[in-house]
């Protein structure tokens, strides 16, 4: 998998898109405990500006293409499906778009 979006880059590969937005949060796996990966997977121990998630999601649907390289084409295309999967026989499954 490319570089990820959250390890430590304000967008646009570095060079913060707006003045004082700050860099996103991942520390290195090497120093993840036992519970990290299941505490990630919910949203702690990370941090990303509203900014840097909405880009990243962009960059899902877009099969792994942004401004800077997020994701491969097969993890984006893994990720949409698990996202779509979710709409259409989740928990918002009552909220299915068409296509």
């Amino acid at each position: 998998m490319a570089a990820n979006p959250t390890r430590s880059a304000p967008t646009k590969a570095g060079t913060p898109a707006f003045p004082g937005e700050t860099a996103g949060r991942l520390r290195s796996p090497a120093s993840w405990s036992a519970r990290s990966a299941p505490t990630i997977a919910i949203g702690h121990e990370l941090a990303v500006t509203p900014l840097q998630l909405a880009l990243a999601y962009g960059a899902i649907a877009n099969g792994g293409a942004s401004d800077a390289s997020v994701l491969d084409e097969a993890a984006a295309a893994v990720t949409l499906a698990q996202l779509d999967g979710a709409v259409r026989a989740g928990r918002a499954s009552g909220h299915s778009w068409p296509g």
